[in-house]
Formats: structure tokens, sequence, C-alpha cells
């Protein structure tokens, strides 16, 4: 654990917000939840509004979700439809699903403005076996190098999103990160789980930023798979028949 005085705070929240979340690859969405072009995925990362979208070449692509007029939201968070445009909903400036701006709705010209230096502010975009993750530091290394070791010891296709759920955490997140991160608590908290594995074999180990967590399941296991926590936040649990990613 780290001291508790990094468990709250404006001062530790502002330290993890611009050196860790805003820095780190986040996972986003599935891409099966934005199929067509216009569809969109807005969310917060790190206190920053981003929002991905299928442009009209199929491809992903990220901006932060801020119009470069007067910082006002183009779309509302969650998952949505936005056509052939962003339209900012404060003063319709409107954006081409590549970023630029398209049109100053009644702006008309004025001296030093030149459209083309107003496009929206991009962000990385990159997706992993149908996952999308965002990042806001463009010269990040590249995801595929982050979960490398998963890759290498989970041979997990790219399933079709069956179901999400969200849950409000009240809590900081580095504690909900540390839950996982240990098994000390499955016989109380999930006696089922502790019934489906031997949890006095468990197992830990860290390759690269990925911490993976292990224990042989018993006859008929439905939770035989590989338990995997990728920095900073994300956890990703395979199962007999699928697999769920929390963050």
């Amino acid at each position: 654990m780290l001291r508790v005085d990094l468990y709250s705070g404006d001062q530790p929240f502002k330290v993890d917000r611009d050196q860790v979340l805003r820095r780190a690859w986040q996972f986003i969405g599935h891409a099966g939840m934005a199929p067509k072009a216009g569809d969109y995925l807005a969310e917060e990362i790190g206190g920053a509004p981003v929002v991905v979208v299928r442009n009209a070449e199929g491809a992903l692509a990220g901006f932060h979700n801020v119009c470069r007029h007067r910082a006002g939201a183009l779309v509302a968070d969650g998952q949505g439809r936005c056509g052939e445009a962003f339209v900012c909903r404060y003063h319709g400036w409107r954006y081409a699903l590549d970023g630029r701006l398209k049109s100053a709705t009644d702006f008309g010209a004025a001296p030093g403005f030149d459209p083309r230096q107003y496009g929206l502010y991009p962000i990385r975009v990159e997706s992993w076996r149908g996952l999308v993750f965002v990042n806001l530091d463009l010269d990040a290394a590249p995801l595929a190098q982050l979960l490398q070791p998963l890759a290498d010891s989970a041979p997990l296709p790219a399933f079709p999103l069956v179901e999400r759920r969200s849950h409000a955490l009240g809590c900081n997140w580095k504690t909900y990160v540390e839950n996982y991160l240990e098994g000390y608590h499955l016989p109380m908290v999930h006696p089922e789980f502790d019934e489906d594995v031997v949890v006095a074999d468990y197992r830990v180990g860290i390759e690269g930023q990925v911490i993976f967590h292990s224990a042989p399941p018993r006859d008929a296991s439905v939770y035989a798979g590989t338990w995997a926590w990728i920095w900073p936040n994300l956890a990703i649990n395979t199962y007999r028949h699928g697999y769920m990613s929390s963050g």
C-alpha cells in the first residue's frame, strides 16, 4: 500500500490525473459499440472529456470532446451517433469526423482567423481484440507493447460484445485496484469462487506492466482461465466461455 495521504485530497488527485490516468492507455469500450460511420463513444479520462468516432473510412479516430471556440462539449457522454459531423451544442460549430473545422457557424470572416488551425485536438486510439483504448499522451508507446504479455499468455479472440454494465465506485481508484491485486479476501468475499478453484495454490506473477493471477481450477470450474491486471486500472478476466474487462 501507499501512504494514506495519497488516497485523498486535491494534490494527490491532480498527480494521479496528470501523471498516470491521462498518460496511460485507458479502455473506453468495444469496437462493436460504434459499428457505422458517425457512431461514437464519449467518456471522461482522468477528468478530460474525450470522444472516439467511426470515421467515413471505417477507422476509429479520437479527439478531446471540446469545441475549439468556447470549450463546449460536442456530444454527451456515452454511446451515440453524430452523423456526418460533430456539431457543438453551444454555438453550432461543425467539425468533420477527422477533426477538421468545417464551419464556424455565423462567425464570418475575421482577421487572423484561419479555420485550418482550429481543428479538434486529437488523442491516440488503438484497438486490441475488439477492445478500444485511448491515450491522451500523443507520444505514448503503442498499445500492443503494453499488452504483449497478455497476448503471449492468453489466446483471446475478438469476441463480440454481449453485455455492458457500469457501476459508480465510491472510493479512490487505487483502493479498487489494490483489492483486485490480492487474493487474500477470496474465501470471505467470494465463497463460490473459493469453491471453484484451489485458493491455497493461488499465485501472482508480474510480466512488464501486466500482473497475472492464477489458481488451479477444480473439475468443471467455470472460472478456469486467465485473470490479468493491466497498468494502471484495467482487469481482463478470461473464463471457460468468454472474457470480461473491468476498469
